[in-house]
């Protein structure tokens, strides 16, 4: 079984398990969609220079080598969660 994610453009609409050989098309996709085969996509990722990136967490965050990085770095005092109103992370 193989996993594709399905591709509008850029962005993924759609993942889907088949069986096929590489050589067969995938059945039920037009034109405008593309199959990439994946193990990491899922629906929100772009798919840019065959790099399937996630959605932004928060609009403060920066991509970096195709990962979302905090304004600040999380502090190691246990387990927190990002505030993007504040811009700093929360203690829980």
């Amino acid at each position: 079984m193989q996993r594709y994610a399905i591709i509008d453009g850029i962005n993924v609409v759609n993942v889907i398990n088949y069986e096929t050989p590489p050589d067969h098309p995938l059945p039920g996709l037009d034109s405008k969609y593309i199959a990439v085969e994946s193990d990491v996509a899922s629906p929100g990722y772009t798919y840019v220079n065959n790099i399937f990136t996630p959605p932004q967490p928060y609009p403060s965050w920066i991509l970096e080598n195709n990962v979302w990085i905090a304004p600040i770095p999380a502090p190691n005092n246990g387990p927190c969660i990002w505030n993007e109103s504040l811009k700093s992370w929360v203690t829980v």
